[in-house]
């Protein structure tokens, strides 16, 4: 009995110990920063503008690091580390993804660079050590890959609905509307492209306290597939937030006021 004891005993230490290496090596260990890393899960992108902002950074000869992470199907975290000084030096993880290879790779590479169509953005490593060039990263902002997509701007000075094809330039005294308003394609992707380089989806802390009389306010809806997000702000709120939405709010209505003009 006192045998039978002791092995019972020795089998529970064991799968302790193991359980608490799985524990320990768990996904969800990765060292993530939600506001410094650029984050993937599958499809949706948090922080892009930083690896706009790198990339900038990096073909300007100005040091700079950034972290990517691409989560697999599986939600195991895939880790990409730039660092740029002189030298660009890119290193993936794949140790946290469960079904991958589990090793660390470490390329040095010429650049990077950004190549746009008026559907997604691709960012490119060139001439890394080993593999020549390496396609880091796609941003996708083709409107037709989504079931549905609208968006609804009221500005201190237009209005714009891309469902009720409705543009209005407000006058003094009145409204001034445009007839057979409509954005083509191109014009939503255009529009789509500054929601998600904005990180339209991430809470946004904005404010229309500063505006007593309401009428610099701005009230932008978008609604993709079956969700919606709004955001109002007043244009004299001095946040970061607030500034970011001002500038989508002002290049949507330059998108606007382009499709507007007659041909």
């Amino acid at each position: 009995m006192k045998f039978q004891t002791f092995l019972f005993t020795l089998i529970v230490l064991m799968l302790s110990a193991c359980s608490s290496e799985n524990e320990r090596e768990r996904p969800g260990d990765a060292d993530i920063n939600k506001e410094k890393d650029v984050i993937e899960t599958h499809g949706s992108i948090e922080n892009i503008d930083l690896l706009s902002r790198f990339t900038e950074h990096v073909q300007a000869g100005e040091k700079s690091s950034i972290k990517l992470i691409q989560y697999t199907t599986e939600g195991d975290p895939i880790i990409s580390q730039l660092e740029y000084s002189q030298k660009l030096n890119y290193t993936l993880d794949t140790t946290y993804d469960s079904f991958g290879s589990g090793n660390v790779y470490e390329h040095e590479c010429d650049s990077i660079k950004m190549n746009e169509t008026g559907a997604e953005t691709t960012y490119y490593l060139m001439d890394c050590s080993g593999e020549g060039d390496i396609e880091l990263l796609t941003v996708s902002y083709n409107t037709e890959e989504q079931d549905y997509f609208a968006v609804s701007l009221d500005s201190p000075h237009y209005k714009l609905n891309s469902a009720r094809k409705e543009w209005i330039e407000k006058l003094e005294d009145t409204e001034k509307g445009t007839s057979d308003f409509q954005l083509s394609t191109e014009h939503l992707n255009e529009i789509y492209k500054e929601l998600v380089f904005a990180n339209y989806l991430e809470e946004k802390t904005l404010s229309t306290s500063c505006d007593p009389n309401d009428d610099q306010t701005y009230k932008l809806e978008v609604s993709i597939n079956s969700g919606e997000r709004v955001f109002e702000w007043a244009s004299c709120d001095n946040e970061e937030d607030s500034k970011e939405m001002t500038s989508v709010a002002e290049r949507i209505i330059d998108i606007g006021k382009s499709a507007a003009q007659p041909e």
